[in-house]
This record gives C-alpha cells, structure tokens and sequence, in this order.
C-alpha cells in the first residue's frame, strides 16, 4: 500500500510492498515519545537538531569515516532485486522476535542500521499497545525519521480490531542494500531495506508478505549511521 510521504526537501516517499498487516495502516494516533535516555538514537532536546536533520545533512558530516561499503544486499543469502524490492523466501515458521535494545554493531554501516531498524519496525504483538512497534525504533532513528514514521501510526479503533483478532507481525531476517539512485558517501546513503513479514495468531503463521521501504541514512557526529526519512528511489 501507498503512504503518505514526508515533507522534507529531500525526495521523499516510501515503496512499500503490499501487506495485510492492520498494525502497519497508517492513522492518527502517535506514539508515544520514548525516554530521554534512548529518543531518537541522537540528542535531539531542541528543535534545531530536526531542521539539521531534514534540511542541512552535511550538518551531521563532521568527522571523517570509512567509506561506505559496496551496495550489494545483506545477508548474503539474498536472492536478486525483482522490480523495486526484492524476493524473500517463504517462512515455514514463526521468525524469532527480534532484538529491541542496540548493539554497537547496528550503528557501523547504513545497512546494517537498516536492518536493525527494519526488524523493530515490523514487530507488533497484538497485546502490546497500539504503535508499540514505532516506539521500539527509537534506537536506531534520527529525530526526522522518527517524526516520519509517526505520520503513518495506526489509529487506535484499527489496533482494537487487530487486538480482538490476535494478530501479531514479525519478520524474518532483512536485506539491506545501498541504493545507486541516491548518494552513497561516508556521510549518507539511500538504502532499501526488505523482508518476509508474517501474520501470527496462536502461535502459527496464517499469513505472509513481503514489505520493503527506502531511508535516507545519514551518519551522525558521534560516527553512529541513524535510519532518517523515507525517500522516493527511482
């Protein structure tokens, strides 16, 4: 399905895969701010540091770093892009739930931050709260991109539904890869990112589908790589 995009001066949008996920329909309820101790993977105490982050990326490009690696996809098990996404192989079970705290690794390349974010991003037990699954992004977001995904929060009579349906989603691994489309330097990157998601009720998958987007993926001055806006490639 088609989000609404993010205004921000960059090309912004999304490609997402359609999937029947109700956690993922975008409405009018946002979720609530994490604690000051993990908002937004960056400081972010002032307005300031999200105009930095939309309009001014070369604000974040202090400090020199090692060049971005090549943009082939992540893990290396991944099958070839078909269209603008890429084919995931089927899961015959229900994926593990994914890590919800960071690991320094997440933060050592665009991609990997990616698909750190991704597997949060798409975890949604139906017992948790409404948006549970864009809180547990907040390690690996940029205060931009935090702001971007709470535009497409699910509203809280469409959660209520999911809850009464007991329906959980939960992805299988990702694959990330740096996309040509955008720059690709040691300070951003555009990266698509994909994965299996699967629709889980009792315990069994009863549904699945593929779900991709892009992000602009800006390294910050502490040299951590933060998942920031989606961007239209192409």
């Amino acid at each position: 399905m088609t989000r609404p995009s993010c205004r921000t001066p960059a090309r912004v949008g999304l490609t997402v895969a359609t999937f029947a996920a109700a956690v993922l329909v975008g409405g009018c309820s946002s979720p609530a701010a994490p604690p000051a101790s993990t908002q937004y993977g960056i400081p972010t105490s002032d307005s300031a540091s999200w105009t930095i982050l939309v309009e001014s990326p070369s604000a974040t490009r202090g400090a020199a770093s090692p060049p971005v690696s090549s943009s082939q996809p992540d893990p290396a098990t991944s099958p070839a892009p078909i269209g603008d996404s890429w084919a995931r192989p089927s899961l015959a079970r229900v994926p593990d739930p994914p890590r919800l705290t960071a690991d320094p690794s997440d933060f050592a390349s665009p991609r990997a931050v990616a698909a750190a974010y991704l597997a949060a991003w798409c975890y949604a037990p139906a017992d948790a709260p409404a948006n549970t699954n864009l809180t547990d992004t907040a390690p690996w977001v940029t205060a931009a991109g935090w702001a971007d995904d709470q535009t497409r929060a699910v509203d809280d009579p469409t959660w209520a539904r999911t809850r009464a349906a007991g329906v959980s989603t939960v992805c299988g691994p990702a694959t990330a890869a740096d996309l040509p489309q955008g720059p690709t330097n040691a300070t951003e990157a555009w990266v698509g990112v994909s994965a299996q998601q699967a629709r889980v009720r009792g315990g069994a998958v009863i549904g699945q589908s593929p779900v991709s987007m892009v992000r602009r993926v800006l390294r910050a001055d502490d040299g951590r790589w933060l998942v920031d806006v989606r961007v239209m490639a192409g």
